[in-house]
């Protein structure tokens, strides 16, 4: 997994305890309704799959901002799972500890169907 990020253009996020974000080194993102929704997706209309919503002790996993940025830090490639969905690893920091976050979303139900962070 880290080898296939590190050959992309990747950026960072950093979510606190309170699923606060800010990106680093990147341009401010902006309202533009369009670039969030490059991929098909429409971030403020996601639903999430059962398997997703059934994870509450993960306080970053509704964060519709987080899901945003990482939407727009990177470029997503196909689901290695071999579906129509977008999958996005981003490198990131949560509560400190730094790592990757993983989304998987798809396009056709508007609907997360993988979303975790994963610490070094």
């Amino acid at each position: 997994m880290q080898a296939a990020a590190a050959s992309r253009n990747i950026a960072e996020v950093v979510a606190n305890e309170n699923v606060e974000v800010a990106a680093i080194d990147i341009p401010e993102v902006v309202g533009d309704v369009e670039e969030f929704n490059r991929c098909g997706i429409d971030v403020d209309d996601l639903s999430f799959s059962e398997t997703v919503s059934g994870h509450i002790n993960r306080p970053y996993q509704e964060s519709k901002l987080l899901i945003k940025e990482i939407i727009n830090l990177d470029e997503p490639i196909p689901d290695p799972q071999g579906t129509n969905a977008w999958h996005w690893e981003v490198y990131g920091t949560f509560n400190g500890s730094e790592g990757v976050y993983e989304l998987i979303i798809d396009p056709e139900t508007n609907t997360v169907w993988y979303f975790v962070y994963k610490s070094n």
